[in-house]
């Protein structure tokens, strides 16, 4: 008999430390709007347990699903308090911008109540002219920025700055996320300052020529 409530105990124990939830998962192509349906997820277990050769984490493949039409996937398993979990998503072949690739949760934390969204962008292309046509010499200078406002967090780059009589033709086209873009430049000229910008949606597959002429 004490053996038997010995097992019923570490039983108990056990169960305790697993509590069912739903987790919600949203993909989203943040270069068109529309949600990614048939979109893979993925979630790893990873225990508080290390092997015995390399001392690493062990990890289980604890979870496998696809979005719905309208890119939502609901999660409902049992979650150990114990350890964390890492979600992933699938990203498409012609992607070019993920916001997070993967986000690591624990029971009881925001994402467990908000539930997770992944942002993805397929790819465009850019390419970028400059030409300073009225030039005055070495004073001469423009400031040429830009972003993408489908996806602010997208690295594009920092302002630039260019002197004198700045001549510039790109070779190729540079991979880039699609979505909305601006782009804006100062031209600094016998010591006066005008500004200019322009912003557009560049689709997935499509190419931008930016000209900037001065």
């Amino acid at each position: 008999m004490r053996k038997l409530s010995y097992i019923i105990l570490i039983s108990l124990l056990s169960f305790s430390c697993k509590k069912k939830g739903t987790l919600k998962v949203t993909v989203t192509n943040v270069g068109t709007g529309e949600p990614m349906a048939n979109n893979g997820v993925y979630i790893t277990e990873l225990t508080n347990k290390v092997d015995g050769i390399g001392g690493t984490t062990i990890t289980h493949n604890f979870y496998s699903g696809t979005t719905n039409a309208d890119g939502l996937l609901y999660i409902d398993k049992k979650f150990d308090k114990r350890y964390t979990y890492e979600v992933f998503v699938d990203l498409p072949d012609n992607w070019a911008y993920v916001e997070d690739i993967s986000h690591t949760m624990s029971v009881g934390d925001k994402y467990w109540k908000n539930g997770m969204d992944f942002k993805i962008a397929t790819a465009a292309y850019l390419k970028l002219s400059i030409h300073n046509v009225n030039c005055q010499g070495v004073g001469d200078t423009i400031i040429l920025q830009r972003n993408n406002l489908s996806a602010p967090s997208y690295d594009g780059y920092s302002p630039m700055s260019f002197s004198g009589c700045y001549d510039y033709d790109a070779s190729d086209s540079a991979k880039v996320p699609s979505g909305k873009w601006q782009y804006k430049w100062t031209v600094i000229r016998n010591g006066l300052k005008t500004y200019h910008d322009t912003t557009f949606l560049l689709n997935e597959g499509e190419c931008a020529w930016i000209k900037v002429i001065y």
